[in-house]
């Protein structure tokens, strides 16, 4: 038994002392990449837009704030106590940001003009068919529909449309992720050139 003890002794004493291992050393850190869909899962501090413009990366000229929300706060929002949403820069250049707008505005006048004529003949048929015909049924059939359905489309088309070069989902403030997505894939690479270029210590 003494033998053993001694044996163990100078096993233990020829081991590597915690003291002589460096606690500096960087571990490596798994890098971030795009998903086969172009999604890019990743810490939400360590997102940081190029200064150029998000759609064409050229000169910037405004900053539009693109809000973020968490994950299903819009249906049980009012049940944690409000909705949680974050707002994150990007960056525009002021022909970009007509082009938007534009479409927006295209969008919400399309579904507008679709809406109405679907809301009207649903609203004249429906009426007309439940009043067998009447001509002040069919009249106010036909302007609700007219009104509910120019509404309803033009906030549908408008949201259609609403296609922003850099779109962000699934945002968790529990944990801090996010996940991002760019229309143009330049920005995409300058993005993730950033964050996965770690600054090495001294």
């Amino acid at each position: 038994l003494g033998e053993l003890l001694l044996l163990l002794g100078g096993r233990l004493a020829e081991a590597t002392p915690l003291d002589a291992i460096p606690h500096d050393v960087d571990e490596p850190m798994p890098a971030f990449t795009k998903d086969p869909a172009g999604w890019i899962r990743l810490p939400l501090t360590r997102l940081k837009l190029p200064s150029c413009c998000a759609r064409c990366t050229g000169p910037r000229d405004v900053v539009v704030p693109l809000p973020v929300t968490a994950w299903g706060d819009w249906l049980l929002g009012w049940l944690l106590g409000g909705i949680r949403s974050v707002e994150i820069p990007m960056p525009l250049c002021e022909p970009c940001q007509n082009f938007l707008a534009h479409r927006q505005r295209r969008g919400g006048f399309l579904g507008s003009a679709l809406g109405a004529f679907l809301g009207t003949a649903i609203g004249y048929i429906g009426i007309g068919w439940w009043q067998e015909g009447r001509d002040v049924a069919l009249w106010l059939g036909g302007s609700v529909g007219l009104a509910v359905g120019m509404i309803a489309g033009s906030l549908l088309g408008m949201a259609l449309t609403r296609r922003m070069p850099v779109r962000i989902r699934h945002y968790s403030p529990s944990r801090g992720l996010v996940s991002v997505r760019f229309e143009n894939p330049e920005v995409a690479e300058r993005v993730l050139t950033a964050i996965n270029d770690r600054p090495k210590r001294p």
